[in-house]
């Protein structure tokens, strides 16, 4: 099925060629990895041919050669799964490395595509089912670098950081792979607290390793977490030099001139929206300062989010993003979220907004106050609560509390209206949790609801940004060294006074979070401002 299915598929791609496409070199050395008959000699080059505008020229030339010099049709099939992979198209890289891994024909390069292909796509639990269902092959995968790597990321993505710190080990004890795991191994072995881990891999360092852009970028977030924001905030700007940046960014902006800090006042700016939603509404404090520097200002950021942006700055044009499309808008410069705070020069300490910064539609705050009076008993206290966070977020197995747990939280306060701050209920949830997710249909709503709450405790999504951006008091609860923006320790942050961080004490510990939250905190919360006594 494979050979046929890649047969029809070269000669597709000949008769849309139609004899019109530019002629290709390829280069001495590439010529000579087509000659040896190996697809995966030629992953290095797809790569970085599959990052350039005439991408599919290159590959076709190549295909060409390949093609000439008779390969084996499984090799073949590893280039086309190599080229959709590097193309972005995971599902396509997905399916043509699958049939080449059953036990008479296992091959290690296509585990490669295929558990990559299901984490690039954030399918992270079909990934980990991946890579234990393989576990009778790995003697021929363990002193494979690439291999080490994709097992850590697929392990920690999980929530497995026992097996995520086993295939770290290993693989920053093999000298072949030095280069590939260090930069990941940061952050990996921060978040579990493996300080003989850490050591290891700065020992790794050399001046050569430290100016790579990966490793700056890696290195960016534990200085960022140590609050040296000057330095952080500089070496996280290394993500454009990144060869997958523009696999995460919209298409033509890293042409396009990027802002320093220049003066900009006879220039339109565009602000992408490159992090995520949360991140958004964290950086939102400082639209109104690019909106002074600049003669005008565009937003491009997740749709959801326009209405209760556009309500709070009303000279800015917001558009939906869109990374598959170029802007129609005309800017003539522009900058990411992240890079605002660099942009300005904000340390940790001096940061806009901390007490608040946006406001909740008028109409969204009426109908919202009507539909909670409506679901809420007279004097029951109000907890806006959300335990968990998007799952196609990499930390999410990390961030999130299990629904069993969670759900006997709630039922230890039956006098309590619990409203779901986050979508995805649970069929079984108690009686006193309310279940609006499917009104909630902007940020705004979200806000709305927010502000109706005489508390919010929730996991670290966006419901923590949006919380803290109108002044709402929050407890988040947080894991063990997760996060640069929520800092090492103690109960403050650096970017919202109404938030309360409670720690993890160590990996995945839970259980002392909920009990501290839930224990005497919450009870004597409950008793200061509605007077209802816990015993």
């Amino acid at each position: 099925m494979i050979l046929s299915g890649l047969k029809k598929y070269f000669v597709r791609r000949a008769v849309s060629a139609n004899l019109v496409r530019p002629s290709v070199a390829l280069p001495n050395e590439v010529l000579e990895l087509v000659a040896g008959g190996q697809g995966n000699r030629l992953a290095a080059y797809i790569e970085n041919v599959c990052a350039q505008e005439n991408s599919e020229d290159i590959l076709e030339e190549m295909r060409s050669r390949i093609q000439e010099a008779n390969w084996d049709a499984g090799e073949q099939t590893k280039v086309a799964a190599y080229s959709a992979y590097f193309s972005g198209r995971y599902q396509q890289a997905y399916d043509l490395a699958l049939p080449q891994l059953q036990d008479d024909v296992f091959d290690p390069d296509f585990f490669g595509v295929a558990s990559m292909s299901l984490y690039n796509a954030n399918q992270f639990d079909e990934a980990y089912r991946l890579l234990r269902a393989i576990k009778p092959h790995e003697h021929l995968l363990l002193a494979n670098p690439d291999y080490q790597l994709a097992a850590v990321l697929i392990s920690w993505s999980a929530g497995d950081r026992y097996l995520a710190n086993k295939y770290m080990d290993l693989g920053m004890r093999t000298v072949a792979s030095k280069g590939v795991m260090t930069f990941n191994a940061f952050a990996v072995y921060w978040e579990l607290g493996d300080w003989e881990g850490y050591a290891l891999s700065e020992s790794y360092l050399d001046d050569e390793l430290r100016a790579r852009p990966n490793f700056q970028y890696s290195l960016a977030f534990v200085e960022l977490m140590k609050d040296n924001y000057e330095d952080g905030l500089r070496m996280a700007e290394s993500r454009y030099e990144m060869p997958e940046a523009q696999r995460y960014m919209k298409k033509g902006l890293l042409k396009m001139p990027r802002w320093h800090g220049e003066d900009i006042s006879n220039k339109v700016l565009l602000i992408h929206g490159e992090q995520g939603l949360g991140d958004m509404i964290q950086t939102a404090r400082f639209f109104g300062v690019a909106q002074a520097a600049a003669k005008s200002v565009i937003v491009d950021c997740p749709n959801e989010s326009i209405a209760l942006l556009e309500h709070n700055f009303p000279g800015i044009t917001f558009v939906p993003l869109n990374l598959t499309k170029e802007l129609d808008q005309h800017f003539d410069i522009w900058t990411g979220t992240l890079s605002l705070p660099y942009v300005f020069k904000m340390g940790s300490k001096a940061l806009p907004g901390r007490q608040g910064y946006l406001k909740v539609p008028s109409d969204h705050l009426s109908y919202w106050s009507k539909r909670v009076a409506e679901l809420a008993r007279r004097g029951a206290a109000r907890i806006g609560i959300a335990w968990s966070g998007y799952p196609g977020h990499r930390g999410d197995r990390r961030r999130s509390i299990p629904w069993p747990m969670a759900r006997t939280m709630i039922e230890q306060f039956p006098d309590v209206d619990f409203f779901a701050v986050q979508i995805k209920v649970p069929d079984d949830a108690p009686a006193n949790l309310h279940n609006c997710s499917e009104e909630m249909a902007t940020l705004s709503d979200t806000a709305a609801l927010i502000e109706q709450m005489d508390l919010i405790i929730s996991v670290d999504t966006s419901v923590v940004h949006i919380a803290g951006a109108i002044g709402k008091e929050t407890w988040m609860m947080l894991p063990y060294r997760y996060e640069w923006r929520w800092g090492m320790e103690g109960e403050d942050n650096n970017w919202y006074d109404s938030v309360k961080v409670i720690r993890q004490p160590s990996p995945g510990a839970w259980a002392p979070v909920l009990s501290r939250v839930f224990g005497r905190r919450l009870r004597g919360f409950i008793e200061l401002r509605i007077g209802k006594t816990y015993a």
